[in-house]
């Protein structure tokens, strides 16, 4: 076989893949369209993962192209080529070389809304390549860590079949000249854009095109290849519009949306017929039809309900030309990158990739088409050609201009009051309504506390904080007690509604001194008005996953309730609102903490100082069926401790459903406290019992989990054997099963048992509910918390993000779980 001597599309089978996802497998890679969905690695996979892809024969390669998935982007990856031996055939046996790596943009300055397409110009030989990804960015989009290919595409020149003796004339009569194709045009026929911007109709004729235009440069008519020429350009545009609406119909046939479809249908038949008789400058005659432009526009802006409406991609004209290679050496690399928008309103069964538009083009220029800029992307000044020449990182965004702040902004004459830190900038000048504010606490902090009070920079609000409590006894004996400590709670309740932690740790002690400082200059009413105000806001702080919250939290509560002046004891309804759901174990198991320690403090009875018994045992008894193993041990210890107070009554206030394991260990422990309710309802304890401990309800607890009677996995596990028999393996009711067999393997920190099982619940919501479902959420934050628990934030913090968008969706941005969510990522910075 004789070697063309023009760069073409060389065809390849895939030899070798180590991993791929069941929805992306690694065959994808064998189609060139607009709707390839392009092969993806397994979720959470061990790097570095290989594709070896072999060539229908031997070639001299010149190009490589890769087109990378949006925000599954490889960070790095080697490329190698093989040839092997006289008379082998297996990549086992190839010796590999090394001809270089390629290096993806981590893709945020797009928001991820752009494909990248990276052109590796070589001169090597081989049967075989192989692509060897060493690891993935890691970004908020990226939950699973994947790496994403859309398409893989090599030019090049079959090498010369050697079979044939040397020695002897090739004899050829060709009929006619034979094409003088140029490297360039060839190169521009094969290229990977063609393929996955242009519908493959319109791709072949631009190639059947490209094809006339040689034979007509051969024949050297220049006018006829000219004019075949601003044919191919305006094909190429047209196939870039008629794809973008073969989307469209294919969406519609995917929704059973026919009369949808058969419209889009036609009118992508009339575009094609407009387009290509225009294209090939006929006289076409006949009924007059709409031009290619109003057709595409109409289409794109038709508002039937039965035709959802989309952005319209930006169409442009390519000039394909390719760059020709860059460096001499024989097995050197060069690379070009271009950015694609990614479009993915259609699903991830299709998408348009569609080149920028170059920032030359001239402004003079009114066409809506402008030319494709083919150069290496840094020639743009976009990325950096880091291919093979160290690891370069990309180059870091423009700096934006510094932008002089207004004189109303420069907070002239405020000055700081003495002992105020100096190397805290001015505060800013606050909104109307914040300026309201801020003016109440003029009387008694001054305009530029009260200003740091108010402002966006939270150092400026703790330093307000800490001076404030540095000052507040001055303001006793000034006859207005009672507008200052009004006026001053409300600072303290702003400040435990912050999210920042250092913030609200200030706020807890200046709360605390306002209630020591005033609490005999002004009413009970006052206090206990405060006090249930800020009960609701340290209870949800108690669920936090920050301890130092949590303790802080915990702690005031205590102080409060140990206090008469507070009302805390009738207000303890609070703690007992149900959790909306159970897997949400942290808020639980703060109560019940609190619950703990306040029984003793606050009593039980039905007078409304205290807990009522009945409601008090009914969110106890929810805990007893969580799938967290704390938060069923803490609530057997609150059980014993409210046993000890009431006695036997506990036992007919015990739900039904309690697990028979956990019933055992509750009477085991309430039989061996030695406690019976008397006629008062007051314990009275047996003769010739035994003293107990003042910690006996810790040491119940560490029994408790010393046991595992509770904590055995086994129940959990029947309970998915059984929804999978009865439900079917993806129910969402198996889900929930797996995750609270997740959990239970987490607590127990046993990792890898509970990774997959919430890997595998997520993928059931997400295919039985949508992406954006709460039960999704709950899923994402239960798998982040997992990786968080063991350092990977990497992996756990794209995971609450994405968590926190479908919260915030669903529950609105000030919901308790938000904030929780929220509360973690700010603490895990």
């Amino acid at each position: 076989m004789r070697s063309g001597g023009v760069p073409t599309k060389l065809r390849y089978t895939l030899q070798l893949c180590t991993g791929e996802d069941s929805d992306y497998p690694a065959r994808e890679l064998l189609y060139h369209s607009p709707q390839t969905k392009g092969w993806q690695s397994p979720r959470f996979c061990k790097y570095p993962q290989e594709i070896v892809l072999r060539l229908e024969t031997s070639s001299k390669i010149h190009q490589i192209q890769v087109l990378s998935h949006e925000y599954k982007i490889a960070s790095r990856m080697d490329i190698r080529a093989g040839m092997p031996a006289a008379g082998e055939d297996n990549p086992d046996h190839v010796n590999w070389k090394l001809l270089g790596h390629m290096r993806f943009d981590p893709n945020e300055r797009s928001g991820f809304c752009a494909r990248e397409l990276k052109s590796v110009h070589v001169k090597s030989r081989g049967l075989f390549l192989q692509f060897s990804i060493q690891r993935c960015h890691i970004n908020k989009q990226n939950i699973y860590n994947q790496v994403g290919i859309l398409a893989i595409n090599i030019i090049g020149e079959p090498l010369p079949d050697l079979s044939m003796p040397p020695g002897y004339l090739e004899v050829m009569q060709p009929l006619e000249p034979e094409p003088l194709q140029s490297v360039s045009a060839a190169t521009a026929m094969a290229d990977l854009s063609l393929d996955v911007n242009v519908d493959p109709v319109t791709a072949s004729k631009i190639r059947e095109i490209a094809r006339l235009k040689d034979l007509a440069v051969a024949h050297e008519e220049y006018d006829e290849a000219k004019r075949l020429k601003q044919s191919i350009e305006h094909l190429k545009v047209l196939g870039q519009k008629i794809a973008a609406l073969e989307s469209r119909k294919r969406t519609a046939v995917d929704r059973e949306d026919y009369d949808a479809a058969k419209l889009l249908k036609t009118d992508i038949d009339k575009l094609r017929s407009a387009g290509e008789a225009a294209a090939m400058g006929s006289d076409f005659r006949g009924p007059k039809k709409s031009a290619p432009e109003e057709i595409f526009n109409r289409v794109l802006s038709k508002k039937s309900s039965s035709v959802r409406r989309e952005s319209e991609p930006q169409s442009v004209t390519m000039s394909m030309n390719s760059v020709p290679p860059r460096g001499s050496s024989e097995d050197g690399l060069s690379i070009a990158s271009s950015r694609h928008p990614a479009d993915e309103s259609m699903g991830s069964e299709s998408y348009h990739a569609i080149p920028e538009m170059a920032s030359q083009v001239s402004m003079a220029d009114k066409s809506k088409h402008q030319l494709y800029d083919d150069r290496p992307a840094q020639g743009r000044g976009k990325y950096l050609d880091n291919f093979a020449s160290g690891d370069t990182e990309p180059a870091p965004p423009p700096p934006a201009r510094p932008q002089s702040r207004p004189p109303s902004a420069q907070a002239s004459g405020l000055t700081p009051p003495p002992g105020f830190p100096e190397d805290l900038p001015a505060p800013e000048p606050l909104s109307a309504s914040l300026s309201k504010k801020a003016q109440a606490l003029y009387p008694f902090t001054g305009e530029f506390i009260a200003c740091c009070v108010y402002s966006r920079n939270w150092q400026l609000r703790d330093a307000s904080i800490r001076h404030m409590m540095g000052t507040i006894d001055s303001l006793k004996g000034s006859g207005n007690e009672t507008e200052a400590f009004r006026t001053l709670c409300r600072v303290a309740i702003e400040a435990l509604e912050d999210k920042v932690a250092n913030v609200f740790h200030r706020g807890v002690g200046f709360f605390q001194k306002l209630i020591e400082t005033f609490d005999e200059q002004v009413g009970q009413r006052d206090v206990q008005q405060v006090t249930g105000e800020v009960l609701p806001l340290l209870v949800e702080k108690t669920g936090d996953n920050n301890s130092r919250l949590r303790d802080s939290a915990k702690e005031l509560v205590i102080n409060l309730a140990k206090r008469k002046d507070t009302g805390l004891r009738s207000m303890t309804q609070i703690l007992l609102k149900p959790a909306k759901k159970q897997t949400a174990w942290r808020p639980i198991m703060g109560k019940l903490e609190l619950i703990k320690e306040l029984v003793h403090i606050c009593g039980i009875s039905k007078t409304g100082m205290g807990f009522e018994l009945e409601p008090l045992m009914g969110f106890v008894g929810k805990a007893f069926n969580s799938p967290n193993a704390d938060v069923r041990s803490m609530a057997v210890v609150v059980t014993i401790e409210i046993h000890k107070l009431v006695g036997p009554a506990v036992r007919k206030l015990l739900p039904n459903n309690v697990n028979p394991k956990i019933m055992e260990q509750l009477n085991r422990e309430l039989e061996g406290g030695g406690f019976q309710g008397g006629e008062t309802g007051q314990p009275k304890r047996k003769k010739g019992s035994q003293k107990s401990s003042p910690n006996r309800a810790d040491n119940s607890a560490q029994d408790v989990q010393r046991s595992g009677s509770i904590d055995d996995p086994s129940i959990y596990e029947d309970e998915v054997k059984n929804r999978e028999r009865e439900l079917g393996p993806n129910h969402p009711d198996v889900a929930e099963s797996l995750g609270n067999l997740a959990i239970l393997y987490n607590q127990q920190q046993d990792y890898n048992k509970a990774q997959p099982l919430l890997e595998r619940a997520l993928a059931i919501y997400e295919k039985s509910r949508g992406r954006e479902h709460p039960d999704v959420a709950h899923t994402l934050t239960d798998l982040a918390v997992l990786h968080l628990e063991q350092s990977r934030d990497s992996i756990g913090r794209p995971l609450l993000e994405r968590a926190l968008k479908i919260q915030e969706k669903h529950l609105g941005p000030d919901h308790p779980d938000v904030l929780a969510i929220r509360d973690v990522l700010n603490g895990e910075d």
